[in-house]
């Protein structure tokens, strides 16, 4: 791609092209997702500040299940009898919380400090949310996710890329999807360039004139994909620790610098198992 021997123009054959579009549109309501988790947590914490401090995560079913009755709000919260609270708690938990959550959240009411104005607007909203919210993971995805796992099982070549750790059905296809025919690449550093972890080049009388950044060129979908890969492999494996450590250690780097050098490994990794048809070696990958 950095050579000019793939053009972004370039449309791949089936299964690879529906496999982009599906990516593409599964990103888009992830994305969409957690905008939507966000505005609940700004609105729950102006509604109701202590309302998160009772459970582990900020979205669950139960926490979901109390915006969509209103019953975030303190008031409502207070005007909403014991016996209703709790059974609408051991339902959405599946009887895992109960009466003590029911009877710590009214006592929240009666301490926390409310908004004194657009309460019942924000109580509304996080109706709203949560129902939207509920919509995307339980109607939208799934289909979503089916037609990206059918799409993989067409593919007209053999690739090993769930063997890589953190490489499910949605990686792997927006990687394929993103990376088109391996054949159209000639060298794995233009397959790193097309999915834009090339450094710039910043030179002055070819000498080096500044700090370089990347190129972020070509496919932003797929260099999207592969950083966060890349995250979860810094934060959760022992190669990938060590790996951001030494970037950042012995070249300087900032840690998202760091990670983008880790992306860009797996860039190169997933690209030479897709054009040999070679197994996962993680010792060999990550020497």
């Amino acid at each position: 791609f950095k050579q000019g021997e793939s053009h972004a123009s370039r449309i791949p054959p089936e299964p690879l092209a529906s496999l982009r579009e599906y990516t593409r549109l599964h990103l888009f309501f992830v994305e969409y997702s957690v905008a939507i988790q966000n505005r609940m947590y700004n609105l729950r914490y102006q509604l109701h500040p202590d309302f998160d401090r009772h459970f582990s995560q900020p979205v669950l079913p139960t926490t979901l299940a109390l915006m969509e009755e209103e019953l975030v709000y303190p008031e409502h919260l207070k005007a909403c009898s014991l016996d209703t609270l709790t059974q609408l708690i051991r339902q959405a938990s599946h009887g895992k919380l109960g009466a003590e959550l029911a009877q710590a959240l009214v006592q929240s009411a009666h301490t926390t400090f409310s908004v004194p104005t657009a309460g019942e607007a924000l109580s509304f909203n996080l109706r709203m949310l949560a129902q939207a919210y509920e919509q995307i993971h339980r109607l939208v995805l799934p289909p979503i996710r089916q037609r990206i796992e059918e799409g993989l099982t067409r593919l007209p070549f053999e690739q090993h890329l769930d063997e890589i750790p953190y490489f499910g059905p949605i990686v792997i296809g927006t990687f394929l999807g993103e990376l088109g025919l391996p054949t159209w690449f000639c060298t794995v550093d233009s397959i790193v360039a097309r999915f834009g972890f090339d450094p710039s080049v910043s030179e002055s009388a070819d000498k080096p004139s500044g700090a370089t950044h990347l190129t972020k060129r070509g496919t932003k979908y797929g260099r999207r994909i592969m950083w966060l890969v890349a995250r979860n492999r810094a934060e959760y494996t022992s190669e990938g620790q060590a790996l951001v450590r030494k970037e950042m250690e012995q070249n300087g780097l900032s840690y998202d610098g760091a990670i983008c050098v880790l992306a860009a490994r797996l860039v190169r990794i997933a690209f030479a198992m897709v054009r040999d048809g070679s197994h996962f070696d993680l010792k060999r990958a990550f020497a």
